[in-house]
């Protein structure tokens, strides 16, 4: 490539496309400290806060052909990599699944016994926060959730202790789950509880300090 060429590529990515996953997640970790740093804020000026001193500038540097799609992306991944942002979603949108959030992992209330019978049922379901339900095969170490409108997740699945095991991220073709997460990203799960037709699960989103539990039904 030549020197013109070479400067010409480097001022159009300046202002368009070239944005990586890298630089937006940077950007999400400044996100989230700021949204520590004024937590005594009500949640509307935090945001605001957020918004002058980081997002603009960051947002501004895209054509405004791709900004709507840049700040979807951007708010999904912000969910997974910031706890403070995740609580703050919560508290103003209303919970149609069975997830809640916890402060750390509950204690499991399962006989080792039990746990080794939880690969026995292949095919799961559960949930989604805004009550879609969502299927999901466990099979020849892979998590596969199947989505409503066709979509799918896959992830490696693999026991590290007894009742709990750890999936990571392969691939999604679904628009919130393939932004949410990226390639490698990783989840650790307890089996805490058995009921007359599902599970108490618990979620660890590794790396963010974020824990919740919810039901896996049968």
């Amino acid at each position: 490539m030549t020197i013109r060429l070479l400067i010409l590529f480097i001022l159009f990515c300046s202002k368009t496309f070239c944005q990586s996953k890298l630089d937006r997640d940077s950007l999400i970790n400044e996100m989230c400290k700021t949204l520590r740093d004024n937590s005594t804020l009500d949640d509307s000026m935090k945001v605001n806060i957020v918004l002058k001193k980081h997002f603009f500038s960051y947002i501004n540097t895209f054509a405004d052909s791709l900004k709507k799609e840049e700040i979807n992306q951007i708010d999904i991944r912000f969910q997974r990599q910031c706890k403070e942002y995740g609580e703050l979603i919560d508290r103003n949108n209303i919970q149609k699944g069975d997830w809640q959030r916890t402060d750390r992992k509950p204690e499991i209330k399962m006989d080792i016994e039990v746990c080794n019978n939880f690969l026995n049922h292949k095919n799961y379901y559960y949930l989604s926060s805004d009550g879609d339900t969502i299927r999901l095969t466990i099979d020849k170490g892979f998590w596969i959730d199947r989505f409503k409108d066709g979509t799918y997740s896959k992830l490696s699945f693999h026991w590290t202790n007894n009742c709990e095991f750890e999936i990571q991220f392969i691939i999604s073709d679904n628009y919130g789950r393939k932004y949410f997460s990226k390639p490698g990203d990783k989840y650790k799960y307890q089996i805490v509880e058995e009921k007359s037709s599902y599970y108490i699960m618990s979620a660890e989103i590794v790396g963010t300090n974020q824990y919740m539990t919810f039901k896996l039904y049968y």
